[in-house]
């Protein structure tokens, strides 16, 4: 941990101080790493704006800075009320009047998913939807590269609305390989892949292809894409469990097996 201190307070205004230091960046370098920070630092030359003017910017960007905190305290916040609704609404459901069905209040009965609404019933995801994975042009084939045909990773899936990939494909490239153009509209799912990856899902806003870790929901059967989209949202840590026997193609297989 390093220290600042003004060399004369009436010059610098110390949150000033504070968000110039936040927008310097110091290349790693070999060599002690205490005397490079503290050398490298006290060299930089920085814009002074007079004493006035540094506390008047550093105000604004404090301001900032609170604003975004609370935003992101109000995310959490409602981050958690919706996962609890979430939990009542994908499994109780709402009356005609508007309310969320209790036990208490309305008739249930008992399913493969423990006990539901007497007008619900339990149903396969492959009942649901036509699942199809995706896959990868050869990499050494630069044809088939840089085209104008978005193609997802799974990094990618993170619950969002996909408008643009990091990596295009064209033509050539999705002829020549397994890959599949999926419309707008459908919702992906991640087979597998780094740390959290596995079992996000998000929905297509672009026709898009995707690499073989991606699977697609299509031709949905009595079931709207939303509703889909929310209850596999719902289920990840279940769709994670059941998948955790390493198997890349288990959880399409969990998937399109499983009962929602």
């Amino acid at each position: 941990m390093k220290f600042l201190k003004a060399v004369d307070e009436k010059e610098i205004d110390l949150k000033y101080a504070f968000e110039k230091i936040q927008t310097i960046k110091i290349t790693e370098t070999g060599g002690d790493h205490k005397r490079r920070w503290i050398s490298e630092y006290s060299k930089i030359e920085v814009l002074l704006p007079e004493f006035t003017e540094q506390t008047t910017i550093a105000n604004i960007l404090t301001k900032v800075d609170q604003a975004i905190a609370n935003t992101e305290a109000l995310i959490t916040k409602y981050t958690k009320i919706k996962t609890g609704l979430m939990q009542d609404l994908l499994t109780k459901g709402i009356d005609e009047n508007g309310n969320i069905r209790t036990e208490q209040t309305h008739e249930f009965k008992d399913s493969p998913l423990g006990s539901i609404p007497k007008e619900w019933e339990c149903v396969l995801i492959d009942e649901l939807a036509n699942l199809k994975s995706g896959g990868t042009p050869s990499r050494q084939n630069s044809s088939f590269w840089n085209g104008d045909i978005p193609w997802v990773k799974t990094g990618e899936v993170n619950y969002n609305f996909i408008k643009e990939t990091e990596e295009y494909i064209t033509q050539k490239g999705l002829k020549m390989s397994s890959t599949v153009l999926f419309p707008k509209g459908t919702i992906l799912m991640a087979l597998y892949g780094q740390g959290k990856t596995r079992g996000r899902v998000s929905i297509l806003d672009i026709d898009a292809t995707t690499n073989q870790a991606c699977v697609g929901f299509l031709n949905l059967k009595k079931v709207t894409t939303n509703f889909l989209y929310v209850t596999l949202t719902n289920e990840y840590e279940k769709l994670r469990d059941l998948s955790n026997d390493g198997a890349q193609k288990t959880l399409a297989v969990v998937c399109s097996k499983n009962i929602f």
